[in-house]
């Protein structure tokens, strides 16, 4: 399913590591990549906010900093360093 009928998001994540799991890095790496990017630019929207809505989006941004590290982690795991480093350095 493509990202633009059903936006990728940190629902994917099982659907990451079954990937992960299979050996299949091109896959997990490509559906990572796309569901990492997204949540970063949901991340540096919300940073954008006045302050009085951004608070409203705090448990969101927390949340979706916590799957992108944790999909560098699982990058890493499955041997994807640089792919990892890529990912981390997608919240700066």
């Amino acid at each position: 399913m493509p990202d633009r009928a059903a936006h990728y998001n940190v629902y994917m994540y099982n659907t990451i590591e079954a990937y992960y799991d299979a050996g299949d890095m091109e896959k997990a790496n490509a559906l990572t990549e796309k569901v990492a990017q997204n949540v970063a630019d949901e991340l540096r929207y919300v940073k954008t906010l006045p302050r009085r809505y951004a608070a409203a989006y705090q448990q969101d941004a927390e949340v979706g900093d916590y799957f992108v590290r944790s999909f560098a982690k699982r990058a890493q795991q499955a041997g994807q360093t640089e792919f990892a480093k890529k990912l981390e350095g997608m919240l700066q």
